[in-house]
């Protein structure tokens, strides 16, 4: 802790903490008489004070400090403990000014004050801001209830509290922002009158949950495409081969129809043998001999006709007679 800009002060700081006298008025206000004053009124006093002040004064300054840093923590915690009291006695900390909780939890609206008092525990009937307003240089809950108030009086100019406001209204913003509740009266309201819903939120996080979601379709859906494309291409190339399949079957089966309705081909005649011929011209011989064939000339060449048909001897004529006989012949046959 820094000193004061000259020793003397300090020792002066020093010597009022130490023969100070405190008391309180008739009127029951507290006051203070300083050691310089209480010298002037007391002689003995007076020596005691100018003995101290030289016993600080022969201190060196690390001595001194030490004293004056012990000093200010000890005044300090007076300060501390001398509100705190004044802080026990004053109306709000009474237990009349405590909150009927099962009272004001079945309340349709609250005011704006009776809300700021409810959020401290406090009855808004005893504890209000026309009770609070002049206590806010002195009191530290009256601090602490005018910057609440302060808080929520804005937030009623941006419509986010009103005046008068519901319950689960206010108690939702005070959550928004940190602002401590007793954790009784949200139990009691919430069992009353539900939990307010924060549709706005729970919209922001539907949102994100859905595009997460769309983003994992979107990526499956890809994925999907992509499968189809392949398969359909892998299709058209297995329907182009199946196609060229059953064309060359159609063409194969065209071919082997036009094959079974062809007629059979004539085998090719078989040579004759030297032996078969000599035995062919035998024969022939043989009936030239018994008078069967007769031999005419046709077209220049000669040939043997059954001898029964009207043909002569080969001698007989000329073919063209021979040729003439043997139509007649044939005439009259028919």
């Amino acid at each position: 802790m820094s000193l004061p800009p000259n020793r003397g002060q300090v020792i002066e700081f020093l010597v009022n903490r130490k023969f100070v006298f405190r008391g309180k008025s008739a009127g029951g206000m507290s006051f203070e008489l300083s050691a310089e004053r209480l010298a002037r009124t007391d002689p003995s006093l007076a020596s005691a004070i100018q003995q101290y002040k030289r016993e600080l004064d022969g201190l060196t300054a690390e001595a001194l400090r030490a004293t004056y840093d012990q000093e200010v923590e000890r005044h300090i915690e007076e300060i501390r403990r001398r509100e705190e009291e004044e802080e026990r006695k004053r109306f709000f900390s009474q237990p009349h000014a405590l909150a009927d909780l099962n009272h004001w939890s079945r309340a349709e609206h609250w005011s704006l004050d009776e809300a700021i008092a409810l959020s401290f525990g406090k009855a808004p009937e005893v504890v209000n801001w026309k009770r609070i307003e002049s206590l806010v240089q002195i009191s530290h809950f009256a601090k602490q209830y005018q910057r609440r108030r302060d808080l929520a009086l804005r937030a009623a100019a941006w419509k986010k509290l009103y005046d008068p406001v519901l319950p689960l209204i206010f108690l939702k913003w005070a959550k928004d922002n940190e602002i401590d509740v007793p954790p009784e009266l949200v139990e009691k309201v919430e069992a009353r009158k539900g939990r307010l819903v924060d549709w706005k939120k729970e919209f922001e996080e539907l949102k994100v949950g859905y595009h997460e979601l769309k983003a994992l379709f979107d990526r499956s859906r890809s994925q999907h495409d992509e499968h189809v494309a392949d398969w359909k291409k892998l299709v058209d190339q297995r329907s182009k081969q199946l196609a060229a399949a059953m064309s060359r079957i159609a063409d194969l089966e065209a071919e082997l129809a036009l094959i079974k309705d062809a007629p059979p081909a004539a085998e090719p005649a078989k040579p004759q043998s030297v032996i078969e011929r000599q035995n062919m011209l035998k024969a022939i011989y043989g009936m030239a001999v018994k008078g069967y064939l007769s031999c005419c000339w046709f077209d220049g060449h000669q040939d043997w006709v059954f001898h029964t048909a009207g043909g002569g001897s080969c001698r007989d004529g000329s073919s063209v007679e021979s040729s003439r006989s043997r139509r007649s012949s044939w005439s009259r046959n028919a």
